[in-house]
Formats: structure tokens, sequence, C-alpha cells
């Protein structure tokens, strides 16, 4: 189960990369669900999420 469902809130996984606008357009491309576009969050991280096919949620980012 996804960590949201169990606790609440969170991500299931988090990786890091300088390529996250490039990520975004392929998966999106390949029919994947984007949760969250690319932005910048409070804590100063460009990221954008992605659910997969077992509904957990993926964050694809790295410190500003």
């Amino acid at each position: 189960m996804p960590n949201r469902e169990i606790h609440g809130y969170g991500y299931d996984a988090y990786f890091i990369t300088d390529n996250q606008k490039e990520m975004e357009r392929s998966l999106g491309d390949l029919g994947v669900k984007i949760v969250r576009s690319l932005s910048t969050t409070d804590y100063n991280n460009k990221e954008f999420v992605f659910e997969d096919i077992d509904r957990r949620w993926i964050a694809v980012g790295k410190k500003q």
C-alpha cells in the first residue's frame, strides 16, 4: 500500500536528478500519471511527483 494511504502523507520513493524537466516530459509522453508538475517546493527542492502502477507516489527532484 502507498505511504499516503497507510500514514496519510509521504512519498514512497525519492529520486535525485538534474534532469527533472526531461524526465517529467518523457514519463508524461508514456502516459504515466503526473500527480504534481515540476515546481519549487517550500523546502527549496525543484521536483515533480508521478504515480506508478501500484498507486505509489514517486518524487523526482533536487535541492536548488
